[in-house]
């Protein structure tokens, strides 16, 4: 689709962003030269992809595979910024289709929600404002019901890889999720990082007594159910606004995963932490379908060799250099990142349960399988 067509004016708004190289960032690997149905098994890059044409020993220049293809354009839309590693992987990636495809499949990135806000995502796709879009489903409370398996506390995954990896079959190999992303062209799903629970004070919690009355930000409901349950106060206080709270000692904790522990410095004001993954945020990225059927097939089929398995791994990778990084600098801010003692762990799992039962009853009378959805999600986690 045009610009002109999609967003009156967003070309006088638009400014030149500066790109700085990151971990996640510089160029994405190439996709192997497989079938990328959703069916196929995951992939972490090789070999070199098969939509630019070109190679070959022979010395006459190869055809141009997309000579007799024309041009189509894309607006991808996502509320990283765009210096944040996420929104450096984007740009490469983006850069990458457009390359594969000798500048037919022309990706512009709009990165910094300059286009919508983090909520707006849902729509903005739905109604066709944007082609593309990255966004996390708990910002879209109900409009993606089994994804929000993600967002259950203690759920059983021990890393952001094995729930990202977990949350892209549970898509391959069921249709749990089919009714959730009927709407769109599903390109990945993955994990933004595990979660964990950052203390003010450096006191050890030995039962959830130790937690009672403790003020806690966090996001989500049932992340703010299960703290409820804990004994603690849930706050909503805004994400960029966190750690001014910290310093003015309007929170004793924080729930939240790596990837936001590094985008907004929690590791500075929080000395203790628990791993309780009580969060692994749900990350999807897709396309509009009108979008997506008015494609060229020559153009879809490189779109597809550098999403599903592909981009999902990519995905999960990017995030999950998150967590390697807060916990260096949490340890040289000299704190301390403890596991959960064993008679904390069953207090809180006995609270977590409940929730996920709520979370079922929630979903059950709608039309959702969640209880099967929820035990084929943590069977799976389980055998790795």
């Amino acid at each position: 689709m045009k610009l002109s067509k999609k967003i009156c004016g967003i070309l006088t708004l638009l400014i030149a962003f500066s790109i700085v190289l990151a971990a996640c960032g510089g160029s994405t690997p190439a996709p192997s030269n497989q079938s990328n149905t959703p069916s196929g098994s995951s992939s972490s890059g090789g070999s070199a992809p098969t939509g630019g044409g070109g190679g070959g020993t022979s010395s006459q220049p190869a055809a141009d595979p997309f000579a007799d293809v024309p041009k189509y354009d894309i607006i991808f839309h996502h509320h990283e910024p765009a210096t944040a590693e996420t929104g450096v992987l984007f740009d490469a990636w983006a850069k990458d289709v457009t390359a594969a495809t000798n500048g037919k499949l022309d990706i512009t990135v709009y990165p910094g929600a300059i286009l919508g806000s983090q909520r707006d995502t849902y729509d903005l796709l739905m109604n066709g404002s944007v082609d593309m879009a990255w966004g996390t489903a708990n910002a879209h409370q109900g409009s993606f019901p089994i994804s929000e398996i993600m967002a259950l506390p203690l759920v059983g995954f021990k890393s952001n890889s094995i729930a990202s990896e977990a949350f892209w079959q549970l898509f391959v190999q069921t249709d749990y999720l089919d009714k959730e992303y009927g709407p769109f062209k599903l390109l990945a799903l993955h994990g933004c990082s595990e979660g964990q629970l950052a203390l003010v004070k450096d006191k050890e919690l030995n039962s959830v007594a130790d937690m009672k009355n403790l003020i806690v930000r966090t996001s989500g409901v049932w992340v703010s159910q299960y703290y409820t349950g804990l004994g603690m106060t849930p706050s909503t206080i805004a994400a960029g606004e966190t750690y001014t709270a910290l310093e003015k000692g309007l929170l004793d904790a924080v729930a939240c995963d790596w990837n936001f522990t590094r985008s907004f410095l929690i590791y500075e004001a929080t000395p203790l932490w628990y791993r309780f993954n009580s969060i692994c945020s749900p990350g999807f990225f897709m396309m509009n379908k009108d979008s997506w059927e008015g494609m060229p097939d020559p153009l879809k089929a490189v779109l597809e060799e550098y999403s599903y398995d592909y981009l999902s791994k990519l995905l999960a990778d990017c995030f999950s250099t998150a967590g390697e990084f807060c916990e260096e600098a949490i340890a040289k801010q000299g704190g301390r990142i403890l596991e959960p003692g064993a008679q904390l762990l069953a207090e809180a799992t006995a609270v977590a349960e409940g929730v996920w039962e709520k979370w079922i009853d929630e979903y059950e009378p709608q039309g959702y399988q969640a209880r099967e959805a929820l035990q084929w999600f943590r069977n799976y986690i389980a055998t790795k």
